[in-house]
């Protein structure tokens, strides 16, 4: 026997930029559980406002729709330093940097999907990509044991390296 849920018979899927208004009351309510939810909300009203952060780089969200409704949201920041990561990192062992400029490196902040629509998660990244022009997301997976002041302080130092 097999068990499929009916949201994975919709077809209108969409992934469009969170510039409308009604996109924050969305985005709030679909985060509402989250820890991580204040964060969230705060970086996508930064983006709505300026689409630069506090730093001076910029800031993309976008949402995903299914049927009017917004099921996911995402939040990505240019990666400012580029050389930290490929000196710190086997990044070179998948990538090569010669044919990726600057510009097209971002950070993932956030994402947030609806467990529903897990397996559209490939599809929610490749548009991102594409209508950011990014050819390289980052996003770092902390461990299961690792405490939310181990990635706190990280997130700090992070940000005063690229001061």
């Amino acid at each position: 026997m097999y068990i499929f849920h009916r949201a994975g018979l919709i077809q209108s899927f969409e992934i469009r930029e969170a510039t409308r208004p009604s996109d924050l009351a969305a985005v709030e309510r679909l985060v509402h559980t989250i820890k991580s939810r204040e964060s969230i909300l705060k970086d996508l009203r930064t983006y709505q406002k300026s689409r630069k952060d506090q730093n001076g780089l910029d800031v993309e969200a976008y949402v995903a729709e299914a049927l009017g409704r917004v099921i996911g949201v995402a939040i990505i920041r240019q990666e400012a330093d580029i050389e930290y990561l490929r000196s710190n990192f086997n990044i070179e062992d998948f990538i090569l940097f010669q044919q990726h400029k600057n510009e097209e490196h971002a950070h993932v902040n956030h994402f947030a999907l609806i467990p529903i629509f897990s397996f559209l998660t490939k599809y929610f990244i490749r548009e991102i990509m594409r209508k950011s022009k990014k050819t390289c997301l980052y996003y770092p997976i902390y461990p299961e044991y690792c405490t939310d002041d181990v990635i706190e302080s990280d997130l700090t130092n992070l940000k005063s390296q690229i001061k």
